[in-house]
């Protein structure tokens, strides 16, 4: 397989042309045929040993030469551009491929336009000033945090006696009704909810701490002013019977609890604790936008994305803005979905009054979140980072989020999160040479 690669005057897109030998071509129809052969099922044959001949006598090689062109082109577009290190914009949207053709008696090949990130040479990213932060970590802190990673490998055991607690999953039946009519939605049997989590409308859950295994309630509410319009600021009853209570229960921290996460060099509770306060340190410290934090900048963290773009100017492709928009209004979508909200009262409880006004609303953030990466892997590339054990470790810390480090390795082995620590390393040297 042969790989060019041209600059096209379109900004932010490259056409990449691939080609494969008559060998290469001959192979993979070769092993589409037989995959046909053996999927074929005519009467008095076996699978796979149906006739070449008589396959192409009653169906010709139309199907076998579709699903050949197809493989060639699914099985080689990621490797040439990897080839080629070409650093693309992933998903469907962002490349148009051709369909493979012959062109030549010993030659196949077909071209893709791809849309990769803008390049650019990054500058003044060492020694930007701002004035760095206090960072407290209190003892407090760290048990909080504690307590948050021993909760993901809880157990919940349930509770013979004794009445619900905050913190207690309770599997209860409901039904709701405003002035004594049942309404759409507001009905549930064998409901599983965590009293405290806030998943309910307000004083639900707190009306139920107290309440015993087979009691029953009729709970007394008033809907948001910022809901589904037909309920919105309207008192509702809930009535309620709960089947059954269900306590927390954490696992024992012990040196033997410490050793099966699987973090390199940590070995007892002290060094765990050691290891989470330095977490909490770096995350509290980090001037990450909101893609690589999920939170919302520091007026000094601010300050250093701020200088960072000012001194490295990039042109965004507008076609790129619109769909990472358009990504975040679908998400927003399906978190309105999960609460049977409509989108249009999920963002007015929100205090937006449009899709459209959402969009100009998150554009700007989305145009710098962009050129933001778009510097950072440009350094990332001028300062030839490397990953040390040490950095994984920290890394998968910081992706797993509390969840066990040993799943989240397994579904995100090295091969698939390098480039993205490195982006997150690149960052962090930033922070740590801000004069």
């Amino acid at each position: 397989m042969k790989v060019k690669v041209k600059k096209l005057e379109e900004l932010s897109k490259v056409e990449m042309s691939v080609v494969f030998t008559k060998e290469e071509y001959d192979a993979e129809y070769e092993k589409q045929f037989e995959l046909e052969l053996s999927e074929i099922k005519e009467p008095g044959f076996r699978p796979g040993k149906y006739p070449r001949s008589m396959y192409m006598k009653k169906y010709g090689d139309g199907r076998v030469h579709a699903k050949t062109v197809d493989a060639l082109i699914n099985e080689s577009y990621y490797d040439a551009l990897e080839s080629k290190k070409i650093i693309f914009l992933d998903g469907d949207d962002y490349f148009e491929k051709d369909l493979l053709e012959k062109l030549k008696d010993n030659e196949w090949g077909y071209k893709a336009v791809v849309a990769v990130f803008p390049e650019v040479e990054a500058k003044d990213y060492f020694g930007i000033e701002a004035k760095k932060e206090e960072v407290n970590v209190t003892d407090a802190d760290v048990e909080e945090e504690v307590n948050r990673n021993l909760k993901q490998k809880a157990d919940l055991e349930v509770k013979e006696d004794g009445a619900i607690e905050k913190g207690d999953t309770v599997v209860f039946d409901f039904t709701g009704s405003v002035d004594g009519v049942e309404f759409e939605g507001g009905k549930a049997e064998n409901y599983e909810l965590e009293i405290g989590s806030g998943k309910f409308i307000p004083g639900f859950e707190d009306q139920m701490i107290g309440m015993k295994t087979n009691e029953e309630k009729v709970l007394k509410v008033t809907f948001p002013t910022q809901y589904d319009p037909k309920l919105a600021g309207k008192d509702a009853e809930f009535k309620v019977l709960v089947h059954e209570i269900k306590k927390c229960v954490l696992p024992e921290l012990t040196d033997d609890y410490v050793k099966e996460l699987e973090i390199e060099n940590v070995n007892t509770v002290s060094e765990w604790k050691e290891f989470l306060k330095g977490n909490l340190v770096t995350d509290r410290t980090e001037a990450a936008n909101n893609k690589y934090t999920g939170g919302k900048l520091s007026a000094a963290q601010a300050d250093v994305f701020t200088k960072l773009l000012e001194s490295n100017p990039v042109v965004i492709p507008q076609e790129l803005i619109d769909r990472e928009v358009q990504k975040k209004v679908d998400e927003l979508s399906k978190t309105a979905e999960m609460y049977k909200i409509p989108l249009e009262y999920f963002l007015k409880y929100q205090g937006i009054e449009s899709v459209e006004q959402y969009k100009e609303l998150v554009t700007p953030g989305v145009k710098s979140n962009i050129q933001y990466e778009v510097i950072i892997m440009a350094i990332v590339k001028q300062e030839k980072i490397k990953l040390t054990k040490e950095d994984y470790e920290k890394y998968y810390v910081k992706v797993a989020n509390g969840k066990d480090i040993k799943e989240v390795k397994k579904s995100l082995p090295k091969d698939k999160v390098t480039d993205y620590f490195k982006l997150l390393k690149a960052h962090d040297l930033v922070l740590e040479n801000v004069k």
